[in-house]
């Protein structure tokens, strides 16, 4: 069908074009002109006016992880909390819920954050132990590289060689005895052993979470719900909800890999779903470094609150390399975590090591950075001339500011979250929520985009 909406008003950078009209066909926008182009036109089989209503691109999160929002609003979440007191009491009432019911399965929550807290600290593993000793309890952080957990946790899980292996993922107290606190990597190797949910019950939550992006008026999405090849069966628990849903938000996998050998999996995976018209396998998604908030980006100066730690680096400077020669072989787009100015800076020098052709250079796979939040002036200028490209989250700027100054100072505050001077830059750049760490509604990113002090 030859759909045509007449008397649009359509945005042109800084005014409307009024009295505008789109030919849709086969739900694809085949053509936009004035009223007298439209004259033109084939005919269509439906017509119908706008009566001058701004008509919108089609808007598109970037990054999200649409799973773990699905599920964060589907059970008790901490995001709300507003003090650690509250966070324990509504621990107490579901663990109490829970043991009255027979059920001992480990507890996962998340969402806490203490820098909203009057207590302005975390949770501490003798909390927990309190609530449970019995039920293992995991409450993960807002930013989601941070974790907290009782001592039934760490009585089933081996701590001791990430201790060893990466120090900083496990907090020690002054003992040598863990803490409690939990990061990044060791983190990940935690959540990765926890029960999965049924294929049924994640395909309710893949459900809930599109519906939900399309009520906020999203028409795709990339998300990341997988740091594994090995849990990709997801994709077919979304092919069938849009085989029933065909007018749900479009999804982009960027999916997790553990080393550059798997990218003839990776490869594999995308050809299976080439032709499907609402699934793409976008983008490998990488981690350099952590998340502000935790203390575990990688900075080139110490924290201003932390004067011994510069953050954790999670992906070395020669295995950053090899994934960008190996992706550049394979044609495939990498996506890379760097939160701090020192994982950007040595994304953008190996990025620059790999590329030995100028068609490399030229950056033809849309390599990209998500975050890219702690920079100066010069370090942009250095990526623009990489032609790297740059996923923002303007919520991030409102959330952390406060935080932010204790984390960095005002100098490097005051230049961090520059989404002006990534523009300004010429360096290619897209919103996104990082939801559920922020709110998943696209008009909020927006304005946060444009009320922040650099905008």
């Amino acid at each position: 069908m030859r759909i045509r909406l007449t008397d649009c008003s359509l945005p042109d950078r800084d005014s409307l074009r009024r009295q505008c009209a789109l030919q849709i066909e086969q739900g694809l926008i085949t053509a936009v002109g004035s009223r007298e182009e439209s004259a033109a036109w084939p005919p269509a089989d439906r017509q119908l006016s706008l009566d001058g209503c701004i008509v919108l691109p089609g808007l598109i999160d970037a990054h999200m992880h649409l799973e773990n929002w699905a599920r964060r609003h589907s059970q008790p979440s901490l995001d709300a909390v507003a003090s650690l007191a509250d966070l324990l009491r509504l621990l107490g009432r579901e663990v109490r819920q829970r043991e009255a019911a027979g059920d001992l399965r480990g507890l996962v929550l998340g969402g806490w954050n203490e820098e909203v807290f009057p207590e302005r600290r975390p949770p501490t593993i003798r909390e927990l132990d309190e609530i449970s000793q019995r039920i293992p309890i995991i409450l993960t952080r807002i930013c989601g590289h941070v974790c907290v957990v009782n001592s039934a946790v760490l009585r089933e899980f081996d701590w001791q060689h990430y201790a060893a292996a990466e120090p900083g993922s496990v907090g020690l107290d002054a003992g040598g005895r863990p803490n409690g606190i939990l990061s990044e990597n060791c983190m990940s190797a935690l959540l990765a052993r926890q029960e999965k949910p049924g294929a049924d019950k994640q395909a309710d939550l893949l459900l809930f979470g599109l519906q939900s992006m399309a009520a906020y008026g999203l028409t795709a999405l990339a998300s990341q719900d997988t740091d594994r090849l090995e849990d990709v069966a997801f994709l077919d628990s979304l092919a069938a909800i849009y085989q029933a849903h065909p007018a749900l938000p479009a999804y982009y996998a960027q999916i997790g890999l553990a080393h550059p050998d798997e990218i003839p999996a990776f490869l594999a995976l995308q050809k299976k779903y080439r032709e499907h018209p609402q699934i793409r396998i976008a983008s490998v998604k990488l981690f350099k470094d952590g998340s502000l908030g935790g203390r575990t980006a990688l900075l080139r100066e110490p924290y201003s609150d932390d004067p011994a730690n510069r953050g954790q680096d999670l992906l070395a400077g020669r295995d950053l390399l090899q994934w960008f020669e190996s992706a550049n072989k394979a044609g495939v787009q990498l996506l890379i975590h760097a939160i701090g100015d020192r994982a950007v800076s040595e994304i953008i020098a190996a990025f620059q090591a790999a590329c030995h052709t100028a068609a490399d250079r030229s950056n033809p796979r849309r390599h990209s950075i998500i975050h890219c939040q702690i920079t100066d002036r010069l370090l942009l200028q250095k990526l623009a001339a990489t032609k790297l490209l740059v996923v923002s989250q303007p919520l991030f700027a409102r959330s952390d500011w406060t935080m932010a100054r204790a984390r960095l100072g005002s100098r490097r505050r005051n230049a961090a979250y520059d989404y002006r001077g990534i523009l300004d830059q010429g360096i290619p750049q897209a919103f996104s929520s990082d939801s559920p760490v922020e709110s998943a509604n696209p008009l909020l990113t927006l304005a946060a985009a444009l009320d922040h002090p650099q905008a």
